[in-house]
């Protein structure tokens, strides 16, 4: 009854009716992609839920739907997801890291008490502080993969660290 073609379909059309909203007529006519008026619906509330739409579509208390025309629209959850950019979202929805000193120093001193001889150590430092901003972040950003990598260890550290409430 979840079906691609089906959701698909009514997200373009819905789409494509911008700035108005599209009548339930026009998904009649779809009758030969669309088994039934049940799978239209049920794709409708699944999208609905998934926040892409609003369908208009109310259960009554006695299990029937009713349904408001003036109530099925696209969301801009929904017109984003069509875009092939990600649209809006995907630029709204990006997360800035930014790598404070004290994140260099902690580098420093996982550097400084690592079991690699004296010579090494040095090597390593003074890469290290020579390194573009764009590198350290890039290198940030491998260690926390590497973290993620060994989650049992990772979700001990964070749990740890909200116990204490976020103090080292």
């Amino acid at each position: 009854m979840i079906n691609r073609k089906t959701q698909k379909l009514i997200l373009d059309t819905l789409y494509m009716s911008l700035p108005d909203h599209a009548p339930f007529g026009t998904f009649g006519k779809w009758q030969t992609i669309i088994e039934s008026g049940d799978e239209l619906i049920a794709n409708m509330l699944y999208l609905e839920e998934h926040g892409v739409i609003k369908s208009g579509i109310r259960r009554t208390v006695d299990g029937h739907f009713l349904r408001d025309e003036a109530g099925l629209r696209i969301t801009a959850k929904g017109i984003d997801f069509l875009m092939e950019d990600g649209g809006l979202g995907a630029i709204l929805n990006t997360v800035t890291v930014k790598i404070h000193d004290d994140s260099m120093e902690r580098l420093e001193q996982f550097i400084s008490r690592a079991s690699l001889n004296p010579q090494d150590k040095t090597g390593l430092l003074s890469q290290l502080r020579g390194l573009p901003a764009d590198s350290i972040k890039h290198l940030c950003l491998k260690l926390l993969d590497l973290g993620l990598e060994n989650a049992p260890a990772a979700l001990r550290l964070i749990q740890t660290t909200l116990a204490s409430g976020g103090l080292p």
